[in-house]
């Protein structure tokens, strides 16, 4: 059976895009690189941009905040978290996105605010009431895509929308005893066999020049 689809996804605040463009840059440099030449310096160059076309994924666009029906899951670049809905005590976002879970504080810069937005009249969490509520209201709209993920309220949003979260689905998840960490298989893997990759043609370009 299919796992469910999440009930909502929050991407990165902190490079989502970058992460993409530089996916893109590094593939068009490596797919350049091996037309060029399939010398052993060539093959060299253009492991050593698809190591660094994987390193952009799993440290950019891979971390993101899903919701399901009984959990959380928090993606971080090698590690997921998932962590059930009634343990969570408190959820905050201020210079990253921190989960209160019993006496542990489980922490994610997936969704991150800016630090000036914190200082007082930096449109932090202690704003205008109203006004946060109609950025929420427009937000609320823009979900599940969120074509607003760099509005400077958004951090606030994905913390208001978490709580009523964890709220409405805290029944739901308490076949879930405990917080659950584990290794996320795929950017492990691709991590390693592209640097192993990448540093073994180097070091034979090294020995061969």
């Amino acid at each position: 059976m299919a796992p469910a689809p999440p009930v909502e996804r929050f991407r990165s605040t902190a490079g989502h895009l970058l992460g993409w463009v530089g996916i893109a840059g590094f593939a068009l440099l490596a797919a350049e690189s091996a037309s060029r030449s399939w010398s052993l310096p060539g093959l060299a160059t253009c492991a050593v941009l698809v190591w660094a076309a994987t390193v952009m994924w799993v440290g950019l666009v891979r971390p993101s905040v899903l919701a399901y029906g009984d959990h959380l899951l928090l993606r971080s670049a090698f590690r997921d978290t998932v962590v059930p809905w009634h343990l969570i005590d408190g959820i905050a976002v201020r210079l990253v996105l921190r989960l209160h879970v019993g006496d542990e504080v489980l922490q994610t810069g997936a969704v991150s605010r800016r630090a000036r937005s914190l200082a007082p009249g930096g449109g932090g969490a202690g704003g205008s009431g109203p006004m946060l509520g109609g950025v929420v209201d427009r937000l609320s709209v823009a979900a599940p895509d969120h074509a607003t993920v760099d509005h400077p309220q958004y951090p606030q949003y994905v913390e208001m929308r978490l709580r009523e979260l964890a709220s409405q689905r805290a029944e739901a998840s308490r076949s879930r005893p405990a917080v659950q960490r584990s290794w996320a298989r795929v950017p492990t893997a691709a991590f390693a066999v592209s640097s192993s990759v990448a540093a073994g043609l180097l070091g034979a370009a090294a020995l061969l020049s």
